[in-house]
């Protein structure tokens, strides 16, 4: 079943899920993709909260590829995010 942009934006979608679903098929909504950028970045900083508290234990050099790593992902991401912002504005 096809979504058209003009029902996704005319429905209140609160199921999680099926906002990720559109937003993997191209087509999600201004709140979609709000809060997916917003659920990303507190993710990525418990992810190198995580790295941080496990750093007591590991080599710096191993820590600092995870930090780089992640910081990377998250920039690949917040990328395609505001690509997704961009069109959305057109």
């Amino acid at each position: 079943m096809d979504i058209d942009i003009e029902d996704t934006e005319s429905n209140n979608y609160s199921d999680d899920e099926t906002k990720l679903s559109l937003f993997e098929r191209g087509q999600p909504t201004t709140d979609a993709i709000n809060e997916i950028s917003e659920i990303f970045d507190i993710y990525c900083l418990e992810s190198l909260n995580l790295i941080f508290k496990l750093s007591i234990f590991d080599e710096i050099s191993t820590t600092r590829d995870y930090f780089n790593r992640i910081m990377q992902h998250h920039s690949e991401q917040t990328s395609r995010i505001s690509q997704y912002q961009t069109v959305e504005l057109v």
